[in-house]
């Protein structure tokens, strides 16, 4: 079991760059990455947080290889406040 602290961010993005490398996912999200590093996601998610409080994974993916972040899926799973997906908004004409 792996244990991070709050100064391992360049550590935890290289083990999640090794990790893409070797599985090659053709997408990955949030939930992919705990699936595959429980303990690497809960550092993520704890330590690496914009001003707002919520998990930074912009930070967290531009530190990706490029192919990488074709793959990312951050966008489809953007919850925004009310809860509702950001696709989901962008189809419906009356939040349009």
């Amino acid at each position: 079991m792996r244990s991070y602290t709050q100064t391992d961010f360049y550590k935890a993005t290289q083990i999640l760059n090794t990790i893409l490398k070797e599985k090659q996912p053709k997408t990955f999200d949030p939930q992919w990455i705990e699936c595959q590093d429980g303990d690497l996601y809960k550092c993520l998610s704890r330590y690496f947080r914009t001003e707002t409080g919520t998990v930074d994974w912009d930070a967290i993916t531009v530190k990706q290889a490029a192919d990488a972040l074709k793959k990312w899926l951050e966008e489809i799973h953007h919850i925004n406040p009310m809860g509702l997906a950001m696709a989901e908004i962008k189809n419906n004409p009356t939040t349009n």
